[in-house]
This record gives C-alpha cells, structure tokens and sequence, in this order.
C-alpha cells in the first residue's frame, strides 16, 4: 500500500513506563473503543491533538491479560490463543551455536 504525501522522516516510535502503558490502554479505549496490548499503546504516547497518525498495531491484547484487566478490567481472549493453551509443549535440544540452530530450522521446514 503507498500512502500519498507519507513523508519517512515523520515515522517515529515511542516508549513509556508501566503506569504510562495503563494509562494508555484506558485513554485509547476511552477515545477509540480499541483495546490496545501494552506494546502498541506505546505508540498512542506521543499523538496530537487534531493530527492524523497511524499507529501500528503489534501483538493482541490477549497475551496480556493481566495487564489489560488492570487497565480496563477487561479479560481479552482469542481463540487460537486459547487452543495454544491446551496444547502441550513441544521441546527440542539444540546446541546453542547459529549453525546448530539454522541446520534444526531447515531440517524441520523440510518435513
């Protein structure tokens, strides 16, 4: 997608603390009805009054229960997080070295 007029060296990120990341999550439902996880209410900190910005979203809120539930009292839930839940973990051995790794990825992508 090409947004006309999108000028690079507007792009920014920005960060907050915790109380910060509650207090973001509250506003941003508050003003959007968005239930926004803790990552991307970071991106809602340093947004203007009147101005237009795209704040990109980057995980669901899901992964964040208590968090969430701590800012808006809301338990976020999603299905297939949810079937994740129920399933038992799987876990393999690697040796900790890049190669060891790369050669266990690539011999599983070729099942």
């Amino acid at each position: 997608m090409k947004i006309d007029g999108f000028d690079p060296d507007t792009f920014t990120a920005s960060r907050t603390d915790d109380a910060g990341i509650l207090r973001l999550i509250q506003e941003v439902k508050e003003n959007y009805d968005y239930v926004a996880d803790p990552h991307t209410a970071c991106g809602f900190e340093e947004i203007g009054e009147g101005e237009t910005t795209v704040v990109l979203s980057t995980a669901h809120p899901a992964k964040f229960p208590t968090v969430i539930e701590d800012a808006i009292g809301e338990h976020p839930t999603h299905p297939t997080l949810e079937a994740l839940k129920g399933k038992e973990p799987v876990i393999f051995e690697v040796e900790a070295t890049s190669g060891a790794i790369r050669e266990f990825i690539l011999s599983r992508a070729a099942r």
